[in-house]
């Protein structure tokens, strides 16, 4: 990627396109490689004079302005620039965003490294990142923003553009799906980051973004879903008329409503019995086309000043092609300073991986030789880490691209010397481990979304072992772990670590922790758990006594909520709810 088009479709957009344009000036980029093509849909402000009287427009390899006489859409103007322009590379980028200095040399990497199958990249967006779910460890996406995206040329036109019947919002969607069932991968691109204005304050409502996400959602269904997806699609329609009620737009509903009628016949739809005949497995959920990532207004934050070495400290036990994901998600992160402290608790089978494949990245590697346990395993990691703040990784869980940049700031913001944030438990079904590690997750949800309360912790452990990021100060005043632990280890280590110091909770979802998709028997396993949570009550219960009362009177509250029924199920899938439903009866009939 060397020459490079950057089409901007603007609509009243007077106040954004200075800055835009000083931005992409500003990146380091040849500006003379770099084409813009700004495409006005009938802007009645000073937009169109301000792209004309740009005072620095000649430093471009190009620069045009192309005034439409209507608002006619974004996809629409976007196809009409493409027209315009030439470059095998083009950038997206909305009018109101700005391009962070590295943000184009990121891009051009991500390129240089994607496979010849990858025609979209997704920029990262601050000061909120778009919440849709990704995978960790190949960052491959089901659909790009195109707020800023990157795109092939050749790709773009083989699918033919935007679908100019889609006037706003989803048309980036349909998009991606068509670039998909093509068999083209899309990627996200943490490391480069725009700014974009999307939001004036977090949680606003945009009538026009709730209307045109409505409409288009059905649209979507009829064009790439199954009978099951168009008939679920109109329930949520008709829920959104009556409960959601976009301001001003209640009655374009009721019309589209009886639009979408025809649109089976507009959109051919294809059935083999009562499935269509795309190659691929679209994603409706409800308003949504993935699993909406919790944090969607987390406010992203640049790390202020020098990033002190941070360590991630990751237990292994000879299965290199486990170790292989959780080393490349930490390899994703945006987080400029990392070591990454393997301790493998047995023979050296994974030493030949990481010397392979992972050169790149700081590693201490060290083998016990023979098996010492994971808690003996993690104090080894513990004494040969030398950054300022830990973070514990398992080998088979997985954190997403800015999981340690999020809780360094909260660290620093709050002057505390530990955070936590929230993560998802994946369902996860083993296909294969050998020659290579296979699986599939079947659901993804949060288990564990709780404030900090050193009571509620003693009654739980709420911190997912890689949820922590801790200063060294904590390791080096309390000590490590407690070897004569071997179940719930890490639980016993933040009992001693909150005795004293308060955690800060972040409300963002930035890592993933696998458990089995299958409902185990209870086992000699679940047995020993139960010893090792007696043990850690018969350890901690003097802590009680330092809280104090308002926290304590809070947290059994909370404890009286966490045990009810609702609670209990609010988290469950319904086939998880059948699985506790059928363990209960197991254990009832066990006890007589």
């Amino acid at each position: 990627m060397e020459k490079l088009d950057i089409i901007i479709v603007t609509y009243n957009s007077s106040r954004w396109v200075t800055a835009c344009l000083n931005s992409i000036l500003a990146a380091d980029y040849m500006n003379s490689d770099i084409s813009v093509t700004f495409v006005d849909n009938g802007s009645q402000d000073q937009t169109v004079d301000i792209i004309e009287n740009y005072p620095d427009k000649e430093q471009f390899g190009g620069y045009q302005c192309v005034q439409l006489q209507k608002n006619c859409g974004f996809g629409s103007a976007n196809n009409y620039g493409v027209k315009c322009t030439v470059n095998p590379y083009i950038l997206l980028l909305n009018a109101d965003t700005e391009l962070y200095k590295d943000a184009l040399l990121e891009l051009k990497r991500a390129v240089i490294q994607s496979e010849s199958v990858t025609a979209m990249w997704e920029m990262r967006q601050v000061p909120y990142e778009h919440p849709k779910w990704y995978n960790p460890v190949s960052l491959e996406t089901t659909w790009c923003s195109a707020a800023a995206c990157l795109v092939r040329r050749e790709v773009f036109e083989e699918c033919e553009g935007f679908d100019e019947s889609i006037f706003m919002y989803a048309e980036d969607v349909d998009l991606s799906w068509r670039f998909r069932q093509r068999g083209y991968k899309l990627q996200y691109v943490p490391t480069s980051v725009v700014k974009h204005y999307s939001y004036s304050s977090p949680g606003i409502v945009k009538p026009l973004q709730q209307y045109s996400s409505i409409v288009n959602n059905l649209r979507l269904r009829f064009k790439f879903g199954r009978l099951k997806d168009i008939a679920e699609g109109y329930v949520w329609y008709l829920a959104a008329i009556i409960f959601i009620r976009p301001k001003g737009y209640v009655m374009s509903l009721i019309a589209q409503l009886l639009k979408s009628f025809g649109w089976s016949r507009k959109y051919r739809m294809r059935r083999t019995g009562s499935n269509f005949s795309a190659p691929f497995e679209p994603v409706f959920n409800r308003f949504e086309y993935e699993l909406a990532r919790e944090g969607a207004f987390y406010t992203s934050k640049p790390i202020a000043g020098e990033a002190p070495l941070i360590s991630i400290l990751v237990r292994t036990t000879e299965r290199p092609e486990v170790l292989r994901e959780a080393l490349l998600s930490i390899r994703n992160q945006t987080y400029p300073s990392l070591e990454v402290v393997v301790v493998e608790d047995g023979m050296n089978a994974s030493e030949w991986m990481i010397n392979k494949d992972f050169a790149d990245l700081n590693i201490t590697y060290r083998c016990t030789s023979g098996k010492s346990g994971r808690t003996r395993a993690a104090n080894l990691a513990l004494q040969h880490a030398r950054g300022a703040y830990f973070c514990f990784l398992d080998d088979d869980d997985l954190l997403f691209a800015e999981h340690i940049e999020v809780l360094y700031n909260e660290i620093i913001a709050s002057g505390k010397r530990a955070a936590y944030s929230l993560a998802y438990e994946a369902y996860t079904e083993v296909e294969s481990t050998s020659p290579e590690y296979c699986y599939e997750i079947k659901d993804r949800r949060i288990v564990y979304r709780e404030n900090f309360n050193r009571r509620v912790l003693l009654y739980r452990n709420f911190f997912p072992i890689q949820t922590v990021l801790f200063s060294r100060s904590l390791y080096d005043e309390l000590g490590g772990m407690d070897e004569s632990f071997e179940y719930l280890e890490d639980w016993d280590l933040w009992l001693r670590y909150a005795a004293s110091h308060e955690f800060v909770y972040v409300d963002k979802a930035t890592s993933v922790y696998k458990v089995p998709y299958q409902n185990r028997e209870y086992s000699s396993r679940k047995i020993l758990l139960q010893a090792a949570h007696q043990k850690i009550l018969d350890k901690h219960r003097d802590i009680l006594k330092e809280i104090p009362s308002v926290e304590l009177e809070e947290g059994e509250k909370r404890i009286k909520a966490i045990s009810t029924v609702r609670y209990k199920l609010k988290n469950k899938s319904f086939k998880q709810i059948v699985g506790l439903m059928l363990d209960r009866a197991k254990q009832s009939f066990r006890t007589k």
